[in-house]
C-alpha cells in the first residue's frame, strides 16, 4: 500500500503540473467594425465595416466623401482618412460621432481600446 506522504507528493505533482502548463494566446487577427452613415445622428444611408486590428480599410461604394456620421464597434477607437489607403486626412473618433467636422472620408483604420 501507497503511504500518506507518498500518495500527498503524488497530489502535489500533480497540481503542481497543472498550474504549469501554460495557456496558448489566441491565435489571428481581431475583428471589429465600425457604423457608417451618411446622414448626421447615424441616420441615413448606414453600413457597418468590417476592420481588423491596425489594418487600412477602403469604404465601399456609395460612402466615399459622404460620411457625415460613425460609430466605432463598442471598446474600439478608428483613424477616418480622406484617401482610399490611410495615409492623409486623418480624423479621430472614439465612440459615436454624430456629426463629423467633414464628410470627405475614404478609409479607416481601427483598434481596440487599451
Amino acid at each position: 500500500m501507497y503511504s500518506k506522504s507518498t500518495l500527498l507528493v503524488a497530489v502535489a505533482a500533480a497540481i503542481g503540473l497543472a498550474v504549469a502548463t501554460p495557456v496558448a494566446e489566441p491565435q489571428g487577427p481581431i475583428i471589429g467594425s465600425i457604423e457608417i452613415c451618411t446622414g448626421q445622428d447615424l441616420s441615413a444611408h448606414c453600413t457597418y465595416v468590417s476592420t481588423q486590428t491596425g489594418a487600412c480599410v477602403e469604404f465601399p461604394d456609395g460612402f466615399h466623401n459622404d460620411i457625415d456620421s460613425v460609430s466605432p464597434l463598442e471598446g474600439w477607437s478608428c483613424t477616418l482618412y480622406s484617401d482610399d489607403h490611410c495615409t492623409y486626412g486623418a480624423y479621430f473618433v472614439q465612440g459615436e460621432q454624430d456629426t463629423l467636422p467633414t464628410s470627405d472620408f475614404n478609409s479607416v483604420i481601427c483598434t481596440p481600446n487599451a
